[in-house]
């Protein structure tokens, strides 16, 4: 018994020792520019800490593959969120983007105050029994509820997706439905990143922010 367990605590020892080996020679691959031998080398060191990550997304930025270097620096700072580097190198790749999308919330705040102001209108008109004009805020009520719901779905329940990002390269198309043939509806850029709804043969649906919705070949994505 105590010989087997020495042989494995040996064959742990030597697994140990070439994982760091291949990190040492990943890292001289990467100094050398040979960005895709360091990613070799790093995949099969076997190791999953925020420096590997690291040393992949800036393998992969040198490769010219923006996508997955995106990628594994948020897998950086998944591991660790505090992560210095990882951080200061996502900073930049985000200051640099063209044509990045800003989510506008403005109309969601608009029903919300119209709401809650015609509420009070309501209210107040029920207390002084004018029910002429509580049948007229009625109407403006079920409207403006009506209105409010898919921003309120889209804004809290669908953002508990799982996070992904795109890898392909260049621009990716977000379809209506899970078909090339069915309407683009936009156009996302290698980098971005997307929370995935629901996943049908191969296909995921995906939500882009607060205004975009459709469905993505999942070859195009890398979950986080």
């Amino acid at each position: 018994m105590r010989k087997k367990l020495f042989f494995i605590f040996l064959i742990f020892l030597l697994g140990f020792a070439n994982g760091e080996d291949l990190i040492k020679e990943g890292i001289s691959s990467l100094v050398r520019k040979d960005y895709q031998k360091a990613i070799e080398l790093f995949k099969q060191s076997g190791k999953k800490s925020p420096g590997i990550f690291y040393n992949l997304a800036l393998s992969y930025w040198g490769k010219g593959d923006k996508g997955y270097a995106i990628y594994y620096l948020k897998k950086a700072l998944k591991a660790d969120p505090f992560y210095k580097r990882a951080n200061m190198a996502l900073s930049k790749i985000e200051n640099k983007r063209e044509g990045k999308q800003i989510i506008d919330k403005k109309l969601s705040y608009f029903l919300f105050l119209s709401l809650y102001f015609i509420l009070n209108l309501y209210i107040f008109f029920s207390i002084i029994r004018l029910v002429k004009f509580r049948k007229t805020l009625f109407v403006f009520i079920l409207l403006l509820l009506i209105a409010s719901i898919p921003l309120l779905l889209q804004n809290n329940f669908l953002s508990k997706g799982n996070k992904a990002v795109i890898v392909e390269k260049g621009k990716v198309n977000l379809y209506a439905e899970p078909d090339d043939n069915s309407l683009i509806i936009y156009s996302l850029n290698e980098g971005e990143e997307i929370s995935i709804i629901s996943e049908l043969g191969g296909w995921y649906q995906i939500k882009k922010g607060d205004t975009y919705f459709g469905w993505i070949k999942g070859s195009d994505i890398k979950k986080l």
